[in-house]
C-alpha cells in the first residue's frame, strides 16, 4: 500500500546529479561514523537464535518450534519518531499490542522520502538512538519486529543520486548505501530478541517489467528530495530487483545466519511471466506463475512474500480467495519457503455488519488456507484514515478479530502438543547448513 501519484519525467540536469553525488559522499561518511551508537546486545555475528527461522522442510519456526501468528503493520512506528523525535505514541501503541497478545509488527525502518533521512545525514547518533528506543520498547513489551529496510524503490536511488535501475548494479551507489545501512542496523540490533526477521522493501514486484512503464517511473517531489524529472533509467526490471534482493540477503547473512529474510513483495501480477518475457498483460498459466513466484523470492530468501486484498485479480481459473491462498501456500512450501502475507485488510472507516462479515471472511481465508504468518494493514496511522485501525476507533473490530485469531492459533498449538508430548525440533535452517 501507500502509493503516490506518478509523473512522466524528462532528463535530470547534470548539475543536480553533481550535487547529489556530493550528498552521497557525506551520507556514507555519516553512516560509517559512530557504528556502536544505539546498539543493543553483543556477541559474534551469526550467533543469533531468537526470532523466526525456517525448517529444512519449509516450516516456519519460532524458537525451534512450529509457529503461526498474525500481527499488524505499524508503518509509523519508527517514521513517526523521525517526524517528531519527542513523540511517545509508539510506547502506548506497542503496549496495547502486548496487552492483546498480538505477536509482531512489520514497520518501515528508514524513510519514505529522501528528506525523511535528514537526521541520518546530520545527526546519525540521534537517528540510531531513536531506532534503539523502538527496539528496546518492543523487546520490553515482547512484540516481535520485522523491519522493512527500503520501503520505496525510489528513496535510496534518489538519496544517493542514482537512477532506479541502479538497484541492479552491484557496484552502484545505491547498493553501497544499502550494504552500509544494513550493516549499521545489524551491528546495533541483530542480537535483540525483538528482531524476528528482515524484509527488503515494499511491493517492488508491482513496479517491474511493466508494458506501460512510462507511467510508473517514480514520484516527483523535489521538496521531499526527489529529482525534478525522471528518465527511462528509472524503469525497473525483475532482473534488477533480484540483484538487489540477493545483495541485501547476503549482507544480512554476514551478521545473522538464521532469522528469516524476505522480499516484501505483494502478490505477483497474474501476468508476471508474460510481462517479463513478452511485455504483455496476458495472464500466466499456473506453471508460468509458479516460476515467476520462485524467481521473485530467490535464495537466500527463505520466505515467499505476498500482500492480499479482496480486490486483487485472481489467477485463472481461481474464483475463491481461500483456494488461491492455499495454492500460494503450496507453491511456497514446494520451494521450502513458508508464505508470509505481509499485508491484508479491508478498506473503509465504517463498521457495519457487512464490513464485519467481509473481514471475517478475509481473515478466515488466511487461517483456513494454512498461511503461517500474516500482518493486518495498518495499525495507528492517522494519515491513512480509510485504513487506520486502532483499539479506539470504528475499525477496532479488525484488531480484536486478529487478537482472537492469535488466541485460537495458540490454543490449537497447545492442543497438538498435549496430544503429542514428543514434539521434535525440525531440521535446522538451510542457512546454517551453508554456514557449515
Amino acid at each position: 500500500m501507500l502509493t503516490v501519484p506518478r509523473k512522466i519525467p524528462r532528463a535530470l540536469p547534470r548539475r543536480s546529479w553533481q550535487r547529489l553525488s556530493l550528498f552521497t559522499a557525506l551520507t556514507l561518511i555519516a553512516l560509517n561514523a559512530n557504528a556502536s551508537s544505539g546498539s543493543l546486545g553483543g556477541g559474534s555475528p551469526g550467533s543469533v537464535s531468537a526470532g523466526l527461522t525456517v525448517g529444512s522442510n519449509g516450516q516456519l519456526l519460532r524458537d525451534g518450534k512450529p509457529f503461526r501468528g498474525i500481527g499488524v503493520n505499524y508503518f509509523s512506528l519508527f517514521s513517526g519518531l523521525l517526524a517528531n523525535p519527542s513523540s511517545t505514541a509508539y510506547i502506548a501503541g506497542l503496549r496495547q499490542l502486548e496487552a492483546h497478545r498480538i505477536p509482531f509488527v512489520r514497520f518501515m525502518a528508514t524513510g519514505f522520502w529522501p528528506d525523511d533521512l535528514k537526521m541520518l545525514q546530520t545527526h546519525p547518533r540521534e537517528y540510531w538512538r531513536l531506532m534503539g528506543d523502538v527496539v528496546r520498547q518492543a523487546q520490553a513489551d515482547h512484540v516481535g519486529l520485522i523491519p522493512d529496510f527500503f520501503w520505496s524503490s525510489d528513496t535510496i536511488p534518489d538519496l544517493v543520486g542514482d537512477s532506479r535501475d541502479q538497484w541492479g548494479n552491484p557496484d552502484s551507489r545505491t547498493i553501497r548505501f544499502m550494504r552500509r545501512y544494513v550493516a549499521q542496523f545489524m551491528l546495533r540490533f541483530a542480537h535483540s530478541p525483538a528482531i524476528w526477521g528482515y524484509e527488503f522493501g515494499n511491493e517492488y514486484n508491482l513496479a517491474i517489467d511493466l508494458p506501460n512503464w512510462r507511467a510508473h517511473l517514480g514520484p516527483v517531489q523535489p521538496a521531499r528530495g526527489t529529482p525534478r524529472e525522471r528518465t527511462a533509467a528509472d524503469r525497473l526490471s525483475s532482473a534488477e530487483i533480484v540483484v538487489a534482493y540477493r545483495a541485501f540477503a547476503g549482507e544480512v547473512r554476514k551478521f545473522d545466519t538464521r532469522r528469516i529474510i524476505e522480499s516484501g513483495n505483494s502478490i505477483d501480477r497474474i501476468s508476471a511471466w508474460h510481462q517479463k518475457y513478452r511485455q504483455s498483460w496476458r495472464p500466466d498459466d499456473k506453471s508460468e506463475y509458479a516460476r515467476m513466484l520462485r524467481y521473485l523470492n530467490p535464495e537466500p530468501f527463505d520466505m515467499t512474500s505476498v500482500h492480499w486484498y479482496p480486490d486483487r485479480r485472481l489467477l485463472p481459473p481461481f474464483k475463491s480467495g481461500e483456494r488461491y491462498l492455499s495454492f500460494l501456500v503450496r507453491l511456497a512450501r514446494g520451494n521450502d519457503q513458508p508464505l508470509f502475507v505481509g499485508e491484508f485488510g479491508l478498506r473503509g472507516p465504517a463498521a457495519s455488519a457487512a464490513d464485519r462479515r467481509a473481514f471475517r471472511t478475509l481473515l478466515g481465508s488466511i487461517i483456513a488456507s494454512g498461511v503461517p504468518l500474516a500482518a493486518l494493514w495498518v495499525y495507528d496511522d492517522p494519515k491513512l484514515p480509510a485504513w487506520n485501525t486502532t483499539f479506539n476507533n470504528a475499525r477496532a473490530y479488525q484488531l480484536l478479530a486478529v487478537a482472537r485469531a492469535d488466541r485460537l492459533l495458540r490454543e490449537r498449538k497447545a492442543a497438538r502438543s498435549a496430544r503429542s508430548p514428543r514434539v521434535s525440533v525440525l531440521a535446522t535452517h538451510r542457512s546454517s547448513k551453508a554456514a557449515r
